[in-house]
């Protein structure tokens, strides 16, 4: 085969080209394999979100610049609104935090029942406010229900620019006492797995939807074992609109030759990363709480072993450092 920089097509889905330094490219499509034609595409793209999501262009039809600019969750759409009462015993109720300065802070309230749905409620969007302010309003949203737990972004273990005191611990002094949320990238993928999820289910109960993916019942069913992720019709109505317009961030060149950026774009996100925490982070149903617990209590303790763990980390540090 001579030199070339162009890639060849040698049989269906397979291209080659070899380049100077005699190293041969082969790049291999899924159609060389018989048993993906059909409507073997359709099917199995459900799973990334249809054949526009980023993911299948990237990794089944081999597009370097498949992410650049493209919807971080195609599937998001207004069947994921519902109106659901999570007061009603089988939901425990959640709080979830990001924690902004130059962005705005965040809270959801997020209601969890025991087959791990998610279902926004609630939300409270604020910029220019001390912590402890937001604390206080937060705390005056809640209306009186059992909040089982809180979950922040992990950022808000760096410490205070005035005080020198971690963020997390503001937030403790101002009677909200937060766990450290999961802020995995996996977690992107985690969302639309629940979003089709939800789609599956509607499917399942005969409404419109899916038909585009030609997805079988047996599929169907197989696809709405993952937890459901649904928000409220008229309480979450920025954060559903937040997470429906969130992009990959543009990149410009040649794919080829350099890494691309498979970030989503840092504008009006901030909702988007809550949603996020609340589907990647484990948490699970429990029993509604008598109302003669002191949950204060529980979550002060909870966090002086924290504080007392993550000094006698840094003693161990200092000593054998």
């Amino acid at each position: 085969m001579e030199y070339t920089e162009t890639f060849q097509d040698v049989m269906e889905g397979v291209q080659v080209r070899r380049l100077p330094s005699d190293f041969v490219h082969i790049r291999i499509h899924y159609l060389a394999d018989k048993k993906k034609h059909g409507d073997w595409k359709s099917r199995m793209s459900a799973k990334y979100g249809g054949v526009d999501d980023p993911r299948w262009q990237r990794e089944m039809e081999i597009s370097y610049d498949a992410y650049t600019g493209q919807r971080l969750w195609p599937l998001l759409c207004e069947r994921h609104l519902a109106d659901i009462n999570i007061f009603d015993g089988n939901w425990s109720v959640y709080r979830v935090l990001d924690q902004g300065i130059r962005h705005p802070t965040v809270c959801l309230w997020v209601g969890i029942n025991k087959f791990g749905d998610v279902h926004i409620f609630r939300e409270f969007f604020s910029t220019g406010r001390s912590i402890a302010e937001n604390c206080r309003l937060i705390r005056g949203i809640d209306r009186d229900e059992p909040i089982t737990g809180s979950i922040i972004d992990p950022s808000t273990k760096k410490r205070s620019e005035e005080s020198l005191t971690p963020l997390i611990d503001i937030y403790s002094e101002n009677e909200i006492y937060c766990e450290l949320a999961d802020n995995s990238f996996v977690g992107y993928d985690k969302v639309n797995q629940m979003l089709l999820s939800t789609l599956c289910r509607s499917a399942l109960r005969g409404e419109d939807g899916l038909d585009e993916f030609k997805l079988s019942k047996t599929m169907l069913k197989e696809f709405s074992q993952t937890p459901a992720l649904t928000f409220s019709r008229q309480y979450a109505v920025r954060t559903f609109k937040e997470c429906k317009n969130l992009r990959w961030q543009e990149s410009k060149g040649d794919m080829t030759q350099k890494g691309v950026r498979e970030k989503p774009v840092d504008v009006e996100d901030d909702g988007c990363d809550c949603v996020r925490y609340a589907c990647q982070t484990d948490l699970s149903f429990c029993e509604p709480v008598k109302k003669d617990f002191d949950l204060r209590d529980y979550w002060k303790l909870k966090n002086q072993n924290r504080q007392l763990a993550e000094s006698l980390t840094r003693s161990r540090n200092r000593a054998y450092g």
